[in-house]
């Protein structure tokens, strides 16, 4: 693309596409990032050439029909030694109206690759066939200490520009042991996003948080091998209450929804070893009813041993796939706790508002009682009426109703929070104290990419992708033939008949020992290839669920962070003005009630107001916590890492 930016001017970049290739939103990031539309042309897989050329065919006649700004009448490849698929793409182009353009011909792969590396390329090795490449180089960096190592597979010594045509091939494919994904340089106007670095990032300056995803394994690199549940750091923040934290840690510990997600988990660790295990040896014995007559006697029996070898690879691939579903199950593990932990702290914060509202209730309750009180004395003075004392009284009667009211709600909290903990529905929870209100993180994109990198659903879906593509090697291998081997002993008498007795002959009743070895073989293609699309269907169907993980995750951020900021508003204005401004006007009404400027329905209604401002800022702060811990469960991270970077908190303490 350097090469190409150099030489002319880019219309944009061309992907064909099958439901093997990389995952589109990593193809889709560096376009964005090379600000450059991308195209995408759609194979089957597998895919025979004459659909290939089909497709790319009904592309370029698209490409012919766009706008003169967007129009190209040459395409790039690149392409560096293989003279017949030059040739092929070059037929391919013939009577299109393109020409083919091939910048790198030639060029010394070493050389080339150096060059990279000195300009800023900052790539890593996301796939290795591992019959021509150590898989120990998968998730390096490509820097020069990969293209140093005595086994990378990239060689000074390539072949010339012109080689002969089967040296091209044994070269190439030594070169095409393994392949890297860039995702930042000078060709980029942003590093691809990303979540981890690969093996080794320690010793190579750091451009970007890591690599993003690669297509042999969709999982950020550095985030393989086994799940560790004490290992993983806790999804949730408590912003310093010990009440909360410690519940949740009951919680996580005997939720029955946790505790069948941990049990599914070990269940799937287990046939990790089922799966890479090789098949029973069979012990069979056979004794004759009839022994047939040999040469040397009869043979009564025979025992035998045999066994069945997979064939090479597979049982290695079997366990990748039960490795990576096993680590899918420990992600959807973590995706259960997170769960637990937003149901937990919602119910905790339902708690802390009813409490909250009941104490503001009981406040209103005994200004009801005061009010009552004077409202009785300025009627036996004779200022006042009778239907003034019945009208708070009633007023006081509410207020009885709103408190039992609740109290309801209250217990519904605490039989979800004790539901939720595995206790008795009926135990009971201390006062919960209104918490003060932490900063929310409110960059976007920063969110996003964590969630991306966090969230246990996305993580799960990534693990589902890996899992499906090492089917898709393994249902390959089918086509390769399984081994069996065994040994057999067979128990023979000396022979008993006359002209035997008479003269024995050599070996007379010695056992037999044979061994046997053979294989099967799968010479019914149709069916393999079946599984093929099959394993590359689920492929496709796994990244389609992945990218809508990700989709869904988008979309809950934007929805969490709209809530957040209306939220944060709403309590700057409840508490900046409306709450002020209330306690002001009802303090002027009792001194007004007070020398009979006014009557008992505007103190009524001056104390209506004052009740439900503070009840609908109550209200709004346990709204706001309660949006924190959606957000949290949105990224699968805690919020409180963005705690400096965030707004300030929406308010303080409001009595």
């Amino acid at each position: 693309m350097r090469t190409c930016h150099d030489a002319c001017n880019p219309k944009g970049i061309v992907r064909v596409r099958s439901p093997s290739a990389d995952p589109r939103f990593l193809v889709v990031q560096q376009a964005r990032n090379l600000d450059l539309p991308l195209y995408e042309v759609e194979i089957p897989y597998p895919c025979s050439n004459s659909e290939y050329e089909r497709a790319v065919r009904a592309f370029l006649d698209h490409v012919r029909h766009l706008p003169a700004r967007q129009r190209a009448t040459r395409l790039a490849f690149g392409d560096l030694f293989l003279e017949d698929v030059r040739d092929h793409r070059c037929n391919l182009l013939d009577d299109t109206g393109f020409e083919a353009v091939f910048p790198l011909w030639g060029l010394q792969t070493r050389e080339l690759a150096e060059t990279m590396i000195r300009n800023g390329l900052r790539a890593v090795v996301n796939a290795v066939d591992p019959l021509l490449a150590p898989e120990r180089l998968a998730d390096r960096w490509f820097d020069r200490r990969l293209l140093d190592g005595r086994r990378s597979c990239v060689y000074a010594d390539i072949v010339p520009a012109n080689p002969a045509a089967a040296s091209q091939r044994k070269q190439t494919r030594r070169i095409a042991a393994w392949g890297a994904l860039a995702f930042a340089g000078a060709f980029l106007c942003a590093p691809v996003p990303s979540a981890a670095s690969p093996v080794g990032a320690a010793a190579t300056p750091s451009v970007a948080q890591g690599p993003p995803p690669s297509a042999r394994c969709v999982v950020p690199p550095g985030q393989r091998g086994a799940f560790d549940e004490a290992g993983r750091a806790e999804t949730y923040a408590t912003h310093g209450d010990e009440r909360l934290a410690a519940l949740i840690e009951e919680g996580l510990a005997n939720n029955p929804q946790v505790q069948a997600a941990r049990s599914a988990w070990h269940a799937s660790r287990h046939r990790v070893r089922q799966a890479t295990a090789r098949p029973d040896p069979a012990l069979m014995l056979t004794q004759h009813v009839r022994p047939p007559e040999t040469r040397v006697g009869p043979q009564i029996a025979v025992l035998s041993v045999s066994q069945r070898l997979p064939g090479f690879g597979k049982l290695r691939l079997r366990g990748r796939v039960a490795t990576a579903s096993s680590v899918e199950q420990a992600e959807l593990l973590q995706g259960r706790r997170a769960e637990v932990v937003r149901s937990i702290k919602r119910a905790w914060h339902d708690m802390a508002f009813v409490d909250r509202a009941l104490a503001i209730n009981q406040e209103s309750q005994d200004l009801l009682e005061r009010y009552e009180a004077l409202t009785r004395a300025r009627y036996a003075q004779g200022f006042g009426l009778q239907a003034d004392v019945v009208r708070m009284q009633a007023e006081y009667t509410r207020a009885l109703g709103r408190r039992d009211d609740l109290e309801r709600r209250r217990i519904d909290a605490e039989a979800t929070l004790n539901a939720l903990l595995a206790r008795p529905v009926d135990a009971a929870h201390a006062t919960v104290e209104s918490a003060t209100l932490p900063p929310a993180p409110t960059d976007a994109e920063v969110l996003a990419e964590t969630g991306r990198r966090a969230r246990p659903e996305i993580r799960a879906a990534a693990r589902r992708v890996e899992s499906r593509e090492h089917a898709v090697a393994l249902a390959r291998r089918s086509r390769w033939p399984d081994f069996s081997v065994g040994v057999a002993w067979g128990a023979l008498l000396g022979r008993g008949d006359p002209a035997g007795q008479a003269m024995p002959p050599p070996d007379n009743g010695r056992d037999v020992l044979s061994l046997t070895a053979g294989f099967n073989l799968p010479i019914f293609g149709q069916r393999h290839d079946a599984g093929v699309r099959e394993a590359a269907e689920s492929v496709a169907q796994a990244c389609a669920l992945y990218e809508g993980a990700v989709h869904d995750m988008e979309r809950a951020l934007r929805s969490i962070l709209s809530s957040i900021r209306s939220t944060q508003r709403q309590i700057a204005l409840f508490e900046d003005a409306l709450l002020p401004q209330t306690e002001q006007a009802m303090y002027s009404t009792e001194a007004a009630y007070a020398t009979g400027t006014v009557g008992v329905l505007d103190l009524l209604d001056g104390e209506r107001r004052l009740l439900d401002v503070r009840l609908g800022l109550a209200g709004l702060r346990t709204d706001y916590m309660k949006a924190l811990a959606d957000l949290e469960r949105a990224v699968g991270s805690p919020v409180e890492f963005a705690a400096a970077q965030g707004d300030p908190p929406p308010g303080g303490d409001t009595p």
